[in-house]
């Protein structure tokens, strides 16, 4: 004959009066508990404390929501079997209690506390079918109960780190050329690799468009992602929802152009100055230290083209025969480079070469040469060895190019992130590098 000898929702009668006689009790909560073991009570928030506490003997235990108990004690006798219909613990299961070793301490009380929601009130109930002394006292015996309690807890971390989802969410400046979408490659080929991951590649549809890459970032903010990986489009603009997203705790690495924020947790790109140093001495080489120059920029403001630029400069200052006669923007985009290419030409006519802070307006240059019958007699240098770039200097009607290896850009920035959401340590600085493309190695960035 089986009966009750302990429940949750306290104060309920616990069997007849005189029935636990032989009972010892203890305060839990605020509640008089009795019987074979002293269970919790859930307060008005839902959140469980208290104490277990047993004389020992054999029992079934039931859950009517998961309880997350502490993690103590004692053994499961062999045959104990749990069963789970909700995924987070077991709500149901049967097990055999046993002694505990005979040198346990049987003083130490075992706390535990477990949250739920509004309607899911935890419920446990013990019922006793056999009962019998332990020959250790019922402090000791507490470990029996606790045995179950490992159990639950064991099954729970197990269920929930098992299928547990983190959402990155890499921020591009664009999608709209062949580079941004080789980055987006890298990203996702990062991402694949851990099937924990979900990633999200967005972007606004222009590099000019900051007001919607903001918006971007505050949506992902809001949908309370893991991490993000960051290309700014803009530096004053972003900082301050960059700053919302750190004030989350929402972990963020920039990359491909690097932002004055102390915040951040790691730059992943190249080194823009030096890629612009090595076009600039490509080209002073290329003219034999003497001629007209101009460069082709993106946007004003934006680190990336700033870098590139100054170490152009840099580079051609060590001429003395270089005259720099222009330095026109054409926001990255491959229609402005063509067409700010027509009136540098229109304009001077003596230029022998330009310098593109990207491979869009570089292709566009190439295009306006190509128009005018200058192919041969005006160099063009770009960055960023995009296919079609590398092709184009193969070709011979891109003198060279820098390339700066996005597949591998768009890699690191996710797996940075990664380890940023889980709390691992990372670098704050990875360096992706940067190479000289000419007609000599093009074929070796085309395979």
């Amino acid at each position: 004959m089986t009966r009750d000898v302990a429940q949750a929702f306290l104060p309920v009668p616990m069997g007849p009066a005189g029935s636990q006689k032989s009972m010892k009790t203890r305060r839990s909560s605020g509640a008089m508990w009795r019987g074979h073991s002293c269970l919790p009570r859930p307060d008005s928030s839902g959140r469980l404390s208290g104490v277990y506490s047993a004389s020992g003997g054999e029992g079934v235990f039931e859950a009517a929501a998961p309880a997350l108990l502490p993690p103590h004690f004692g053994r499961l006798q062999s045959g104990a079997r749990l069963a789970s219909d909700s995924g987070d613990s077991p709500k149901s299961g049967e097990m055999s209690l046993v002694p505990a070793s005979p040198g346990a301490a049987a003083s130490k009380i075992h706390r535990f506390e477990r949250r739920t929601g509004a309607n899911s009130a935890p419920y446990l109930k013990a019922t006793e079918k056999r009962r019998h002394e332990c020959p250790r006292g019922r402090q000791e015996c507490l470990r029996h109960v606790t045995t179950l309690a490992l159990a639950l807890l064991l099954t729970s971390c197990g269920s929930t780190n098992s299928t547990k989802t983190t959402d990155i969410a890499l921020v591009a400046k664009a999608l709209d050329s062949e580079w941004w979408q080789r980055v987006k490659t890298g990203a996702e080929e990062a991402a694949k690799a851990d099937p924990t991951v979900r990633l999200a590649v967005l972007a606004p549809e222009r590099e000019v468009n900051i007001d919607q890459q903001v918006s971007i970032l505050e949506d992902q903010i809001t949908k309370k992602v893991a991490a993000m990986a960051v290309a700014p489009t803009g530096t004053s603009e972003l900082i301050p929802v960059l700053e919302r997203a750190h004030n989350k705790a929402i972990p963020v690495v920039i990359f491909d152009t690097d932002i004055n924020w102390p915040s951040k947790i790691s730059f992943v790109g190249s080194d823009n100055r030096k890629a612009g140093h090595l076009a600039g001495e490509y080209i002073a080489k290329l003219l034999d230290g003497k001629g007209k120059v101009a460069v082709i920029r993106g946007i004003l403001g934006i680190a990336t083209h700033e870098d590139r630029l100054a170490g152009f400069q840099a580079a051609v200052h060590d001429s003395p025969g270089i005259e720099c006669v222009a330095v026109q923007p054409a926001n990255s985009e491959r229609a402005l480079g063509m067409s700010v290419m027509e009136n540098l030409v229109t304009r001077y006519p003596d230029l022998r070469a330009v310098f593109a802070t990207n491979d869009q307006m570089a292709l566009g240059a190439v295009e306006a040469v190509a128009a005018r019958n200058l192919l041969g007699k005006v160099a063009i240098v770009g960055v960023d060895a995009t296919r079609e770039g590398v092709r184009a200097v193969e070709a011979g009607r891109l003198s060279a190019d820098v390339a700066m290896y996005p597949e591998m850009l768009g890699r690191r920035a996710v797996e940075t992130a990664i380890k940023a959401a889980r709390g691992e340590p990372v670098d704050q600085r990875i360096d992706v590098g940067e190479g000289l493309v000419t007609k000599e190695n093009a074929a070796q960035f085309l395979k």
